[in-house]
C-alpha cells in the first residue's frame, strides 16, 4: 500500500517538462526530476520501495494537449489547401506573357503600367518536390516574393521552405521581397509577427518589401480601426529595422475592411490580389496578384502571377507629388502621355485637352459633328469631345461664340467645368466651400464662382503651397491629374 503510494507521488509530482518545437506541433516529453527523487529516498526506510524509485519507470502518457498546426483559411484557401475554381476565364496562348516588350493579360490584352513579372512562393510550391530557382530565373522572372513563415514569432511557424528558396534567389541574383501570412487579431499578436519576420531576414538584402499578408478569416471581425492598428504597428517594427513595408490583401479585402485611414500611408507598398484580367482597385498600388494559375518553368504545379506596375514616363518620379495621379490617369486611359515615355508634368493643358479628358472620363460617347463653334472643325482629336461638352452644358464658350481650343484653360475654368460635369453626373453639388480662405480669393471672376466654391467646398482644388487658389493661372497637366484622381475617389 505504502509502495503504491509512493509511486503514485512520484507520478505526479516528480516530473519535470522539456518541450521540443515542431512544424504547426509540441513535443511534450516527462522525466523524473532528480532533485525530487533523492529527497524522497531520504525518507524511506523500505528496500524495495528504493528500488522502485530508482529503477527506470515507464513513458507516462502526455497530459498537455499539443498545439495544433495553424492552417491558411481564407478567400483562396480552406485548411491550408488552395480552393480549386477561382479563375473561370479562358486564357489566349499569350496570357501573362511579354510580347514585343509589352506584358499581356490573360485575354491577350497589354496591361497598362506593368514593368516587371513576378511570382509569390511558399511551402506550397515545394510540395511537388523543391523549386528550380535557375528554370525560374530563365523562365523570365524578374522577381520573387517569398513566404518567410505565418503567425507569432516561433520557429515551427517558419516556412519549411524559406531558407532553401532565400539561399537560392541570393545565390542566382533574384531580387525578392518576403511576406508574412498574419493570424493576428490584437497589436501584440502583430507585433509578435514582425519579429518573427527581423528574425529570419536579419542581415539580408532584400531589393523588395516584406508584406503584412492580411487575409485569414480570423482577422475578419476584428473592427477597422484594429486592422489599421495591427497594421501600423507591424509597418512601423519592420521600417524601423530599415527595410520597405506593404500590406497584401484582395480587392474586397481593400474595398471591404481595410478602410482605416492609416492605410492611405503612401509610404506602404500595396499589393492587391485580383484573379482578372484587369485590377480594379480604384487606389494606387505597386503589385498586382493576377493568377494562382501562373506556370513557370522550375515549379512543379501552378504558382502566383504577379506584376510590378509603374507609369513609362521618365520625367515622373515615384518621389513625385503626383505620381500617384498620373499613374491613375495612365492606367484608366483618361490621360495619355506626350509619347510613350514622356507625360510632361509641367505642360500647360489647352481647353481642347481638357474637354477631351472629361469626354474620355464620360465614356467617349457618339457625337454627330454640327458647327457649334466657328473654331472647332470636323475631324480633330478634340472635336467630338467639345461638341459633346457643349451639348451636355459643361462649356459655352466665349462671349464672342468661339471655344479657343487651343488656349490655355486658367484653373477658374477648370473648376467651373468640373463643377458643370459634375452636375451633368446627377452629383450633389449642393456643397460650397469659401473661396476667401485664400489670399487670392477675391480674384475669382464672378462668371466661375459657383464652380470655384464647390471645388473648393467639395475638396477636388486644395490651393498652393503658399496659400493662394491662382484661379486665373494656367494648369498643367500634373495638377489636371490630381484633380481628375481625387474627383474620380
Amino acid at each position: 500500500m505504502r509502495r503504491n503510494v509512493i509511486k503514485s507521488v512520484i507520478i505526479l509530482f516528480g516530473i519535470s517538462i522539456v518541450t521540443f518545437g515542431l512544424a504547426g506541433k509540441e513535443k511534450v516529453v516527462y522525466a523524473a526530476d532528480e532533485n525530487f527523487i533523492s529527497e524522497s529516498l531520504q525518507n524511506i526506510d523500505n528496500e524495495d520501495d528504493a528500488e522502485m524509485l530508482t529503477e527506470p519507470q515507464e513513458e507516462t502518457e502526455t497530459l498537455i494537449e499539443p498545439q495544433e498546426e495553424k492552417k491558411e483559411n481564407s478567400w483562396r484557401f480552406e485548411n491550408g489547401e488552395l480552393i480549386p475554381g477561382i479563375e473561370t476565364y479562358a486564357e489566349s496562348s499569350n496570357a501573362w506573357k511579354k510580347v514585343n516588350g509589352v506584358y499581356m493579360n490573360s485575354v491577350g490584352n497589354p496591361i497598362p503600367g506593368a514593368v516587371r513579372k513576378g511570382i509569390d512562393v511558399s511551402y506550397h510550391q515545394g510540395k511537388n518536390g523543391k523549386i528550380d530557382w535557375n528554370k525560374v530565373k530563365a523562365d523570365g522572372i524578374d522577381f520573387a516574393i517569398i513566404q518567410c513563415g505565418y503567425g507569432d514569432d516561433y520557429s515551427y511557424q517558419d516556412d519549411v521552405d524559406w531558407a532553401y528558396n532565400v539561399s537560392e534567389c541570393e545565390r542566382l541574383g533574384i531580387p525578392y521581397g518576403v511576406y508574412i501570412y498574419s493570424y493576428a487579431t490584437n497589436t501584440t499578436m502583430a507585433k509578435s509577427e514582425a519579429n518573427h519576420v527581423l528574425r529570419l531576414i536579419r542581415g539580408r538584402n532584400l531589393a523588395y518589401p516584406v508584406y503584412f499578408d492580411m487575409e485569414d478569416e480570423t482577422t475578419v471581425n476584428t473592427s477597422a480601426e484594429m486592422k489599421g492598428n495591427m497594421a501600423k504597428v507591424f509597418c512601423d517594427t519592420i521600417s524601423a529595422a530599415g527595410y520597405k513595408v506593404g500590406i497584401y490583401a484582395n480587392l474586397n479585402w481593400w474595398n471591404t475592411y481595410l478602410t482605416s485611414p492609416v492605410f492611405d500611408n503612401s509610404s506602404w507598398s500595396k499589393w492587391v490580389a485580383q484573379y482578372n484580367t484587369t485590377c480594379d482597385y480604384g487606389g494606387y498600388y505597386d503589385i498586382w496578384q493576377c493568377s494562382d494559375k501562373g506556370k513557370v518553368a522550375g515549379i512543379n504545379g501552378a504558382v502566383d502571377l504577379n506584376f510590378w506596375m509603374e507609369v513609362p514616363y521618365v520625367d515622373v518620379s515615384r518621389q513625385g507629388w503626383y505620381y500617384n495621379a498620373v499613374r491613375y490617369m495612365y492606367e484608366s486611359r483618361i490621360m495619355t502621355g506626350l509619347n510613350p515615355i514622356k507625360f510632361g508634368p509641367s505642360e500647360k493643358v489647352s481647353r481642347a485637352q481638357f474637354a477631351t479628358i472629361l469626354y474620355r472620363m464620360a465614356g467617349s460617347p457618339q457625337v454627330s459633328y454640327s458647327k457649334v463653334f466657328p473654331d472647332v472643325s470636323a475631324n480633330q482629336f478634340y472635336t467630338d469631345a467639345v461638341l459633346w461638352a457643349s451639348a451636355a452644358g459643361i462649356t459655352t464658350g466665349y462671349e464672342n461664340g468661339r471655344f479657343g481650343p487651343a488656349d490655355n484653360i486658367t484653373r477658374e475654368q477648370m473648376m467651373l467645368m468640373m463643377y458643370r460635369y459634375a452636375k451633368y453626373n446627377g452629383y450633389d453639388v449642393s456643397t460650397q466651400g469659401d473661396h476667401s480662405q485664400f489670399r487670392d480669393g477675391h480674384t475669382v471672376s464672378s462668371f466661375a464662382l459657383e464652380g470655384v466654391r464647390w471645388c473648393v467646398g467639395a475638396g477636388v482644388i486644395t490651393g498652393n503651397d503658399d496659400g493662394t487658389l491662382g484661379p486665373r493661372a494656367y494648369t498643367d497637366r500634373a495638377s489636371v491629374a490630381t484633380v481628375m484622381t481625387r474627383y474620380l475617389e
